[in-house]
């Protein structure tokens, strides 16, 4: 499987390195498909196809002519694999740089760097270089790391870029690496040496600032900020990101503590200081150990055909990830919607949700005798295939649409937006033989075959019950790494399936289409109030329901429950009576 993959755009090559083959390039061959009778290849909609290889990226009626270069390739080449690629190289490093000159900017790196630590995952061995002018310490090897001393920062950086070589990593990590050590890094070496000895950072040479990303990309190597990594896989809100607070939380270590400010301790306490760069390090390397969110990023990328560092975009991962699943199936993509970009822009301007969201019960704020929770397993997974939510799919909207209006035998026809109309009966009878679903939102989806959403999700469900399984199997049997494996992999199952719905509203997504996301959400809503109101109605006529306080005439109270039958006083009658049928104003019998 591949580690790593580079599109070098001005020269049309493909750089790609492989677990198994190595280290390749090749120049890339664009291809899209167009509709033609007597086709080969088939869309989703059924269009007959044939692949053309000189074509216009403007052209409306292309399909897949706008796949990204990378995304391409990997789902060409590794079609029948979604697994993880091995022998990998994990560097992860912390950069120190002095202040008394001012607060570094990463453009302009004017400040010295005065250490580097780093660790190497293959020997897992750590280092620290140090520049140490006075010859405090001596170069020595510890318990912990390697220390190496230095006389000057040139010969520190000289010595970084050998054993950065030497490792010869194919990923580097680090806390908030992305917004400060890689660009100041890559900044000074340039000022220093030049840009050939700064561009040693990428195997083949290749190191560039994507303005859109606001990062630099080293090709042949995947830089993955653990920060990012960090707020992207853990659920739970924090105060604040700062690596001493996470070390805390998670692995119950912060960064080492010193009276003053970085440059005093460099110069009072040197052995401080180097331990305090090494920290940075092992604490970061301590948690990819606990919470092996770098395998979990390589695992969804790889489920996606993508890159490493598109793990922050779920809908590359999903789109590529959907592509392979119709390519597997000889079914091609529509291109992604023309008016995308304005689209997105429109809903920058004026600030408009994307689609229709969840539904969030108020709080009826009081005591309660009686809580019933409900879990709705993968509820909108479940709703798309359940409805065979899908562009394929997609038959109509009703634009008049009620569903318990039409369940209660309501109006006797539906207006269509295209200005059609359809009799309750018709709509019944397609209904009751199963030939359509309809969403609360009012779209109407046809069940003649599943579509590409659904069915990927059919598919990514079974996959996570099966992991699940596999996992409650190992662990019981007291396997802790198979339970492990399997609990990874059931989680990557998770992530997909729970992401899918939310990039449907998404105008940069392939298969975008705004109604079918309200569909997801519209029918979510409806669904739990129902749901709702169902345990309610069970609730209070069998289950005795929420106690009803009532103040009698003499001043005193009574409980009663709506299942509970009472004597009541009407019009001079006495009367027994359930208590969900009285109405306010009604007399009671004293006791």
């Amino acid at each position: 499987m591949y580690q790593n993959i580079y599109f070098q755009r001005e020269k049309n090559l493909i750089h790609l390195w492989d677990d198994v083959l190595g280290y390749r390039s090749f120049p890339y061959t664009r291809y899209a498909y167009e509709k033609s009778e007597h086709g080969m290849f088939t869309s989703i909609y059924g269009d007959s196809l044939t692949k053309i290889y000189k074509f216009s990226k403007d052209d409306p009626d292309l399909f897949e002519s706008d796949v990204a270069e990378t995304t391409r390739v990997l789902v060409d080449l590794y079609t029948d694999s979604d697994e993880v690629s091995t022998g990998h190289t994990i560097l992860t490093y912390d950069i120190e740089v002095e202040m008394l000159s001012g607060l570094p900017d990463t453009e302009t790196a004017q400040n010295e760097i005065t250490s580097i630590a780093m660790h190497d995952s293959a020997t897992d061995d750590y280092f620290v270089l140090v520049v140490d002018k006075d010859r405090i310490v001596d170069n020595k090897k510890t318990e912990k790391a390697t220390i190496l001393r230095f006389d000057s920062e040139r010969e520190l950086l000289q010595e970084f870029l050998t054993i950065y070589e030497t490792i010869n990593p194919t990923i580097v990590t680090g806390w908030n690496i992305d917004s400060f050590d890689t660009p100041y890094l890559y900044n000074r070496l340039k000022n220093l040496f030049g840009q050939s000895h700064a561009n040693r950072l990428s195997p083949i040479g290749e190191c560039f600032w994507s303005p859109y990303r606001q990062r630099y990309y080293a090709a042949g190597v995947s830089y993955l900020d653990y920060i990012r990594l960090y707020r992207n896989y853990n659920y739970t809100e924090l105060p604040n990101y700062r690596l001493d607070t996470i070390g805390r939380i998670e692995l119950d270590k912060g960064k080492v503590e010193y009276d003053g400010n970085l440059d005093e301790l460099f110069k009072t306490d040197l052995e401080k200081f180097i331990e305090y760069n090494l920290v940075d390090v092992e604490i970061v390397v301590e948690l990819d150990r606990k919470l092996q969110f770098i395998e979990l990023c390589q695992a969804i990328c790889h489920a996606g055909h993508v890159p490493y560092e598109d793990f922050v975009y779920s809908s590359k991962y999903l789109e590529g990830a959907l592509l392979t699943y119709l390519k597997r199936r000889d079914l091609v993509a529509p291109n992604k919607p023309q008016d995308r970009k304005k689209r997105l822009e429109e809903l920058k301007e004026k600030g408009e949700e994307k689609f229709i969201g969840a539904y969030v019960k108020p709080p009826i704020v009081g005591k309660y005798e009686w809580i019933y929770d409900l879990d709705l397993t993968s509820l909108y997974p479940s709703i798309i295939m359940t409805l065979n939510i899908s562009p394929e799919s997609k038959i109509e909207k009703l634009s008049d649409w009620n569903s318990q209006e039409f369940l209660k035998g309501g109006r006797e026809q539906y207006h269509t937006e295209g200005g059609g109309i359809i009799k309750r009966e018709n709509l019944k009878s397609l209904l009751d033989e199963r030939n359509v679903s309809i969403s609360s939102n009012g779209v109407i989806y046809s069940l003649d075959n599943v579509g590409c959403i659904p069915g990927i999700l059919d598919l990514w469900f079974k996959k996570r019950v099966e992991y699940k399984d596999e996992m409650k199997r190992w662990g019981k049997s007291g396997d802790t790494e198979k339970y492990e494996f399997y609990k990874k992999r059931q989680l990557v199952q998770k992530i997909l399936l729970n992401s899918l719905y939310g990039v449907l509203g998404l105008p940069s997504f392939r298969f975008h289409d705004r109604e079918n996301a309200e569909a997801v959400t519209t029918t979510g809503q409806e669904v739990i109030k129902s749901t709702a109101d169902m345990v309610n109605v069970k609730y209070n006529k069998e289950l005795g329901g929420r106690p009803i306080l009532i103040e009698l005439e003499d001043g005193s109270e009574i409980k009663l429950y709506p299942n509970q039958t009472v004597s009541v006083n009407r019009d001079g009658i006495i009367q027994k009576i359930l208590v969900s049928e009285l109405k306010e104003g009604d007399d009671f019998v004293s006791k």
